[in-house]
């Protein structure tokens, strides 16, 4: 965004993208290639819509950005090996994947028990132990929510819950985005990226 509006030269702005890329391949986090895979459809979408020369130049930066991310997270842990190193995901393949589908289960449990209010707001923790918690879940510590925002919603406040904040993001959603697709802005494309991350990061 800096880069676009002429605040950040490109030597700058490509050693903060590299700092920044680097940081995230280091932590093994799948979930990044995600936010890589919505900066770069934002970014086509910008330079399908717009001629104007500082929107062309984000939307190419974050396409640019995207393929960097992915080439990252094979380039950085393939060298930490080289050098004898190890990385976040080299540690336990596959643990952390593993223990969000049972709390993912845990929480259409606590959903279905509850259907229409939910356990309580907050309450994730002590319905997941009263409900059985699986021993797996339990040898991590305390689990608050279930790393889902969508599951975390239904099982806490239930349907009736999970609506009333569905609405208000579906009315910001149709504003933002109608707004962007009639006279699209760098801020506006800032302000859908972030909630991209922002929202990936939540359901996972």
């Amino acid at each position: 965004y800096l880069f676009a509006r002429g605040r950040l030269g490109g030597p700058a702005a490509l050693a903060g993208a590299l700092l920044l890329l680097s940081s995230a391949a280091l932590a093994d986090s799948r979930t990044s290639l995600l936010y890589a895979a919505c900066f770069a459809l934002l970014g086509s979408l910008l330079l399908r819509r717009t001629r104007e020369a500082p929107m062309r130049r984000l939307g190419s930066a974050a396409i640019v950005l995207a393929i960097g991310s992915v080439v990252l997270q094979w380039v950085v842990p393939a060298g930490l090996t080289t050098l004898g190193l190890q990385h976040a995901g080299a540690l336990d393949p596959g643990a952390t994947s593993q223990l969000r589908i049972l709390a993912w289960e845990l929480a259409w449990r606590l959903f279905a028990a509850d259907p229409w209010l939910g356990v309580g707001p907050g309450e994730f923790a002590g319905a997941a132990f009263a409900h059985g918690l699986p021993p797996e879940m339990a040898a991590e510590g305390i689990w608050t929510s279930p790393h889902n925002l969508i599951l975390q919603l239904l099982s806490e406040a239930g349907l009736i819950g999970a609506a009333l904040v569905a609405a208000g993001l579906l009315a910001w959603l149709r504003r933002t985005g109608s707004e962007f697709w009639r006279t699209p802005s760098l801020a506006l494309w800032w302000v859908a990226a972030c909630t991209g991350v922002e929202f990936t990061h939540a359901l996972l």
